[in-house]
């Protein structure tokens, strides 16, 4: 049973319903032969083969599961079949600990544990499930539940990726744990090939072929397609590719027999028709195979795994699929966009919810050209309603946006955050059984990363489900590959007849925006035909730089490097001539149709300069020589006098002037060389920053002439202490400074001195407009209180919370600031209405419900456990992540915690490891009255000193002892309970003093002084016996009154009780097995195991049946058959003996100490009862003389046998005179009337010495 539950344990350990059986031996360090044993004895667990050939141990219970009604609240059924639970588990709000002592009972009326609930008892007894961990069970129960659950929501949404987790795309599987790398998705145009190249830049990416398995000098091309065809995507529809594995692996596999197989699965609804490509490396051969028809496709489809031979074919559809629910956003700018701007455009676009994740192929020191936006939704996208907002709104900061649709995703890329080598063997170990889901795979980048194709786009979700698993305990990284559709090369015909009837539908839309766009330029209908003809043919165009943008161009390296540039944008040649630019092959996008081919033009040039800062400065001699040594990377003009005009890159400019702010870029560099020799001219006239582009017909960048405009400087002190404290935020600071910038072409410094002040330059009207924004965003401020009443009681209790979610809001660029107060609680301070610093006041509530608070309460005393808990409480004070991850308020005998949720369990379950371990319990005792005074008066020296040697575990015996139980942390228990043990095992000894007179006050303490003396514990009792006969009777009466009676023979104990054979704790009971009255009470109280036993054993054997106790107290059942031979007396006797005997002789040698019989023969065999005690009881004797040892024999008599029970106590009392006082029988009783002095003397069972000395003494005193 303990193997059962430890394979339990790691199954809930590993958070999953499956392991392999080779993984499980491992973290075991077992054999797979104890396994096996152990699993043909239970229905929790099933033996599996998977698809690999691999054996794993799946968790899959017969009868037992939650009830799905009672998790509804529909099941009121007290006799339902299924279990039931609280729905919520530990996520219940009600899991707290109450008040009472007992710190696991919660305020929660629903069961948290299977046992909190009468029938859940019974279900698990009848499955045999009461001896196993119940807590693994109950965690299993849940997440097999979890896992069918998801496996249905897979099957129904089968294109959906967002459902596997409400998080962004930017949160769980898509982002490695390595630096270095630009984003967590891994995009590819359709341009770019999956399986048969290495990740290239943008600009080098090759066209994807379909007949592409994986790039190999081994691969044989076999084109089958008749000449003059080729493969359109209308054929693709009724194309699979086909995967086996290569002849290394499968060398009777080839092409015929994947055709005759696939041919056997159509089932005569379509043949193959022809092989379209046929490609092959060391591990997979791949065919792109055609047939006659599409509904071939779609039933080979349904089972995408074939196996025959022990080989796997594996299918999948040749033509992508559309992904419904998603789209990209291209930008064409090098400098990314506001991000609340494009949420909010996406808001327009779509609605709510979405996920946004930026796909920009650029890393911090790399440039780009092209911001590239993930747009997931929810639910399917109506593209209709997209395009139609598309088209009144296509620019987003004066930036051309395109609209693209995306493909299903099937391919995901693997890579070892250390880099390792990556092998076929070493995928497979790591995956497991998810490696039947892959289609194909790919090693790249020298081997240490993989390209894995995967069989459908439902494989990756369940791939995506595991992937935090795989990360932590692999440290790996693991992200979809995400191509996008080349939408005029990847649609179909279908496809782009809808395209089509889309675009018609949308034209008068279309129309009615170009109008609006460009009515102040050209009139669309008044255009001839030869413009029209030239706007297809290409036209001159000429575009006029200003004065800055022409210092650029005339400088020969920066004039190569822009006719580059325009050449790798455009696809045109462009020539430069002073401050003209030509060109007269422009080629137009699809989706730029209400832009002029100026603007296309002057837009690059304007990306193109951004990579430029301009400065106008004041040199003498000596400096102008380190313009001259920089020639080759400035561009410079003289102006007048001493006064030049330099133009160069952004980050040698910014070392050659570090102390000018720079107006003229967007872009802003944190690069400053403090070297630079260079003086700035001290003027007020400082040269206009470049303005983008507002009208596509009249450039901003044509040259006007315009006067220098004169920079005005304010200060904006900050006063408020609730404004102050979101200038701790770096956050805030930096988002506010780019907001400023960007929206009023203004600059701010922070600065700090008593106070903080914001210093704002620009020109005038717009560092008023950047004052008024700064104003109307504190006017916005709002708080928000959370306190016991509305979060819970931890908004007091633990102050140090604030620190946790104020980390949580920093990492996740959340402008809000959190403080606390022992009256109010949590409040948190946020912007209301503001798109670039706001958020919702229903967020915060969701993000307060992220985090979890648990409290752990001891109500003892003890010093150990007071020690390890402040040992703990300073562990966890000292973790790194302590105040961002968890923190916790400690009280006298609690702590409460708070945190992120898992972390705060793990940390909870500590404490309560320490409660369980060291927290003293109280443990029942099975001691009898008479053991429980003998360890009170005689032992409790002992027992006091066993109380002082774990005075700091609060161990308490002596207090508790007379309840017949103690109070001690667990790992004591069996320590205390086996010293009990041994300082209880006593015997009784009585006899009769003569005594002439009631004793005195002053004899009776002399009588204890010497039971003390001996260490023996006495009781006395004074009678008036009568005459002979009359004696006799009162012995009958004071049997009949007395419950136990018993006689030490050599180290073994003969008893006598009246009770009943089910309440006896004993090792063995005893049970005619013949007698179906008895053996059908015994059963009804055993239970259902012992019952069951009972019937497999007596089918097979007709002796000694032996039995586990079921709920019984006792440790075994023997049942014994057993017939009187009433005609032979003889018989009739030897056959009492054989069955004492034998039942003796085996509780002998199965260890037992002690055995309990019923009186056999008496009832309705009508055996007499003197003749049985008589046999029964001196067969006894004869077993204790010949086998001596510390054993106990038990007579149980029913209390309505009391004429039984009175025949036993004759014959035991006769034993009893027998062997104690031979010569009594000599020696009649007198039978005159006198007082007799009746002791009894309880001692240890080897202190017989000592109890003869402590008589012997006794009878002196008292004479």
């Amino acid at each position: 049973m303990e193997l059962l539950n430890d394979i339990l344990r790691v199954l809930v350990t590993q958070k999953k319903i499956e392991i392999t059986v080779k993984e499980l031996c491992h973290t075991l360090n077992c054999t797979e032969e104890a396994l096996q044993k152990q699993l043909s004895t239970q229905k929790l667990l099933k033996l599996c083969l998977n698809k690999g050939g691999i054996y794993t141990i799946k968790f899959q219970p017969e009868n037992l599961c939650l009830c799905e009604g009672f998790l509804n609240g529909d099941c009121y059924n007290k006799s339902c079949p299924h279990l039931h639970v609280c729905r919520f588990g530990q996520n219940c709000k009600s899991l707290k600990p109450s008040q009472s002592e007992d710190s696991e009972r919660f305020i929660c009326k629903f069961p948290h544990k299977l046992s909190d609930r009468v029938n859940n008892t019974f279900i698990l007894k009848d499955n045999k499930c009461l001896e196993i961990d119940q807590v693994a069970l109950l965690d299993l129960l849940r997440l097999h539940r979890e896992y069918d659950s998801k496996r249905v929501n897979l099957g129904e949404k089968s294109s959906s990726l967002v459902n596997i987790d409400k998080q962004s795309l930017n949160n769980y599987p898509l982002h490695p744990k390595t630096t270095g790398k630009t984003n967590g998705l891994q995009i590819k145009d359709s341009k770019t090939s999956t399986m048969s190249s290495l990740r290239e830049t943008s600009e080098e990416n090759i066209r994807r072929q379909n007949d592409t398995i994986c790039k190999s000098s081994d691969t044989t091309t076999l084109p089958k397609i008749p000449d003059g065809q080729t493969s359109t995507n209308s054929n693709k529809t009724r194309q699979i590719d086909v995967i086996i594995p290569s002849e290394k692996f499968a060398p009777n596999m080839d092409f015929e027999m994947v055709e005759l197989i696939l041919d056997n699965k159509c089932k005569g609804n379509g043949s193959v028709k022809q092989i379209v490509n046929e490609t092959a490396d060391e591990n997979y051969r791949r065919y792109t195979i055609e047939f006659d028809n599409r509904q071939s496709v779609d039933q080979l489809l349904t089972h995408p795994v074939i196996t025959y031979a022990n080989v796997e074919l594996k299918i999948k559809r040749t033509l992508r699929q559309i992904d419904k629910q998603s789209f990209t956003l291209k930008i064409l700018t090098d400098t990314k966009l506001d991000p609340s701007r494009v949420e909010l455009y996406v808001e327009a676009l779509v609605g709510k919810p979405t996920i946004v994740t930026d796909m920009t192929n650029s890393s911090n020191n790399e440039n780009f050209n092209e911001q590239i936006l993930l747009i997931k939704c929810e639910q399917q996208i109506d593209f209709e309603k997209v395009h139609k907002v598309y088209s009144l709104k296509n620019k987003l900061q004066n930036k051309v946006i395109r609209i693209g649709e995306v493909y299903e995703a099937d391919t995901i890329e693997v890579g070892f955050v250390n880099e390792q080598q990556i092998t076929l063997d070493l995928l497979k170990l790591v995956f497991g059984s998810l490696w039947s889901d892959v289609f194909c795979f790919t090693i790249t980048n020298n081997g240490i990363n993989v390209d894995i194709e995967l069989i459908n786009f439902d494989c990756l979700n369940k791939w995506l489900l595991e992937s935090h698993k795989f990360e932590k305990e692999f440290e790996l990284f693991m992200r979809p590959i995400i191509d996008l559709v080349d939408e005029q090369c990847d649609k179909t015909d279908d496809q782009k007849q809808e395209s089509q009837q889309q675009q018609q539908q949308l034209s008068p839309l279309l129309s009615q925006s170009q109008r609006k766009q460009s009515e102040k330029n050209y009139n669309n209908d008044e255009k001839s035909e030869q413009e029209k003809q030239e706007r297809k043919t290409g036209k001159e165009v000429n575009i006029y730089l200003k004065q800055e943008w022409a210092v650029v161009a005339a400088h020969p390296v920066f004039q190569t490097e822009l006719i580059q540039y325009i050449k790798a944008q455009l696809n045109c040649d462009i020539e430069v001539h002073d401050n003209i630019v030509t060109t007269n092959n422009l080629h137009f996008y699809s989706n730029t149709r209400f832009q002029t081919p100026e603007s296309i033009l002057v837009n690059r040039i304007n990306n193109f300069m951004q990579y430029f800062q301009s400065r106008e400065c004041k040199l003498k001699n000596s400096e102008l020589n380190i313009l001259k040594e920089h020639s080759q990377v400035l561009s410079y003009k003289k102006m007048k006098d001493n006064i030049y005009f330099v133009i160069g890159r952004n980050n040698l400019i910014n070392k050659l002037f570090p102390t000018q702010n720079r107006l003229s870029s967007i872009q802003q560099s944190t690069s400053v060389d403090s070297l630079s020799s260079i003086k700035i001219k001290e003027t007020n006239e400082q040269r206009s920053s470049i303005q983008e582009q507002t009208d596509s017909q009249q450039s901003p960048f044509i040259d006007k002439d315009k006067p220098l405009h004169s920079m005005e400087k304010i200060h904006y002190p900050i006063e408020n202490s609730s404004h102050l404290q979101f200038f701790s935020l770096q956050k805030f600071e930096e988002r506010l400074k780019y907001y400023l910038q960007c929206t009023f072409k203004v600059n701010m410094t922070v600065i700090r001195d008593t106070k903080i002040v914001l210093e704002i330059t620009g020109r005038n009207n717009d560092i008023c407009s950047a004052r008024d924004a700064i104003g109307n965003l504190f006017l916005s401020l709002q708080i928000k209180i959370f306190d016991d009443k509305t979060a819970g009681n931890w908004t007091i209790k633990i102050p140090d919370s604030i620190y946790v979610i104020q980390e949580y809001l920093n990492k996740n660029d959340i402008i809000c600031i959190c403080q606390h107060s022992t009256k109010k609680g949590i409040t948190v301070s946020y912007f209301s209405n503001s798109p670039q610093f706001g958020l919702d006041p229903t967020q915060i509530d969701d993000i307060l419900n992220i985090f979890l608070s648990l409290s752990s309460q001891i109500s003892s005393s003890s010093t150990k456990l007071l020690k390890k808990w402040q040992e703990y409480e300073k562990i966890i004070h000292d973790r790194p992540d302590y105040n961002k991850n968890i923190c916790f308020a400690s009280e006298p005998h609690a702590i409460h915690l708070f945190g992120l949720p898992d972390i705060v369990k793990e940390v909870h379950s500590t404490f309560e490891n320490l409660k369980k371990d060291l927290e003293p319990k109280l443990c029942k005792t099975t001691l009898n009255p008479n053991q429980i005074n003998y360890l009170l008066k005689v032992c409790h020296d002992k027992l006091k000193v066993l109380e002082k040697q774990h005075s700091d575990d609060s161990v308490e015996i002596t207090s508790k002892l007379q309840n017949s139980e103690f109070k001690a942390p667990i790992d004591l228990h069996e320590k205390i309970k086996l010293f009990l043990l041994e300082n209880s095992q006593i015997d009784i000894t009585r006899f009769d003093i003569k005594c002439p007179q009631s004793l005195s006050q002053t004899q009776k303490q002399r009588f204890d002084d010497v039971a003390q003396k001996f260490h023996c514990l006495l009781e006395m009792k004074i009678e008036q016996t009568q005459t002979q006969s009359q004696h006799t009777n009162s012995s009958s009466t004071l049997s009949s009154t007395t419950t136990t009676t018993n006689v030490n023979i050599h180290q073994g104990t003969i008893h006598v009780r009246s009770g009943d054979l089910t309440t006896q704790s004993v090792d063995a009971v005893v049970v005619c097995s013949t007698s179906d009255v008895l053996r059908k009470a015994i059963i009804d109280v055993a239970g259902r195991q012992v019952n069951d036993e009972f019937t497999n054993q007596s089918s097979v054997s007709s002796k000694i049946i032996e039995t586990s106790s079921g709920s019984l107290p006792c440790k075994r059942i023997l049942f014994i058959p057993w017939t009187p031979h009433q005609k032979d007396q003889n018989m009739l006797q030897k056959s009492i003996r054989t069955f004492v005997s034998d039942a003796v002789v085996h509780a002998l040698n199965i260890g037992c100490t002690s055995i309990a019989f019923p009186a056999i023969g008496c009832g309705k065999f009508g055996v007499p009862a003197d003749f049985i005690a008589d046999i029964m009881i001196d067969e006894a004797e004869n077993l204790l003389m010949k086998y001596p040892s510390k054993f106990s024999i038990s007579f149980v008599l029913l209390p309505q046998q009391r004429p039984v029970y009175n025949e036993f106590c004759k014959q035991l009392n006769a034993l009893r005179t027998k062997r104690t006082n031979p010569a009594h029988q000599q020696h009649p009783m007198d039978s005159s009337p006198q007082n007799v002095l009746k002791i009894t003397l309880i001692s240890s069972a080897s202190n017989t010495n000592n109890v003869k000395k402590c008589r012997q003494e006794l009878q002196q005193l008292i004479q």
